[in-house]
């Protein structure tokens, strides 16, 4: 991507924060970063801590930027596209990470039919550039810019690039939300190791050692996951007892009916602030 191009920012929270700790550290010079933020303080934070220019307004940033990402969350996004809107000429390409807002919703706040739109999706393990992002372009996007966007959102971590932007609800729930069900399976494997006796600390190592050697195994794919869950269950012994206990409470169900109400609450979004 042209170290000539100017990239702004609006909305400088954990994400927005993740993103300009990446760019920097691609080689992005400071100056070719702006952001903007609602609150004064973090404004004068981000220009401490990352030396790029920072301001509470939204167009002026909107107005120097070639690449504008909308890092706002949902019920914002209304009214911050409708007050840039002017902002959004030609070639300015628009990433939102907004999730449950469709590429229609910003093409009509925008009032900009012909607007340049990537949706994507980050997940949190983007703050340490371990995330996976899906993105899905509309059809006004060139090649270039697609091209620049997957560069420049490399650093979150790995791209995924999705071909129908129906499926950026269930990336949502697969993926956006998909964090906060390994913590919370690994909060209660740590509780369970200290109801039968382990110490907390004992437990959180065994607990987070176990998910990272797992988590590190699947990702070699030397064996698809079953034969790796097979190997571990021998007959008859503690795994599969454990194995058993899970699939009678219906467990795989559970995940289903899990990963299918996230996607809909992604659609109900969408849908109260249409």
């Amino acid at each position: 991507m042209s170290q000539k191009k100017n990239i702004g920012i609006i909305g400088g929270g954990n994400m927005g924060q993740a993103m300009l700790s990446g760019f920097l550290q691609q080689g992005i010079t400071a100056n070719t970063l702006f952001v903007a933020d609602h609150s004064a303080n973090t404004c004068t934070q981000l220009n401490r801590n990352f030396g790029i220019y920072s301001a509470t307004d939204n167009a002026s940033i909107a107005d120097k930027a070639d690449i504008l990402i909308v890092a706002v969350k949902p019920q914002q996004m209304r009214s911050v596209l409708e007050r840039i809107a002017p902002c959004i000429v030609e070639n300015k390409l628009l990433i939102s990470i907004a999730a449950g807002i469709t590429s229609m919703q910003i093409f009509t706040w925008l009032n900009k039919p012909n607007a340049s739109i990537i949706r994507a999706m980050p997940n949190t393990p983007a703050l340490i550039g371990e995330g996976i992002t899906a993105l899905y372009a509309t059809p006004t996007v060139s090649e270039a810019q697609q091209q620049e966007a997957q560069v420049l959102l490399s650093c979150l971590g790995k791209i995924l690039w999705i071909k129908k932007e129906e499926q950026m609800d269930t990336v949502t729930a697969l993926s956006g939300s998909g964090p906060a069900y390994f913590f919370y399976m690994m909060e209660g494997l740590i509780t369970a190791g200290i109801q039968l006796g382990l110490s907390q600390q004992d437990a959180t190592e065994l607990t987070l050692q176990t998910a990272l050697g797992s988590i590190k195994m699947a990702v070699a794919q030397t064996n698809d996951l079953k034969t790796l869950r097979e190997k571990v269950t021998s007959k008859g012994g503690t795994t599969e007892r454990g194995i058993q206990t899970l699939t009678q409470g219906n467990f795989l169900n559970l995940l289903e009916n899990t990963i299918a109400q996230a996607s809909q609450r992604a659609k109900e979004l969408s849908q109260e602030f249409n």
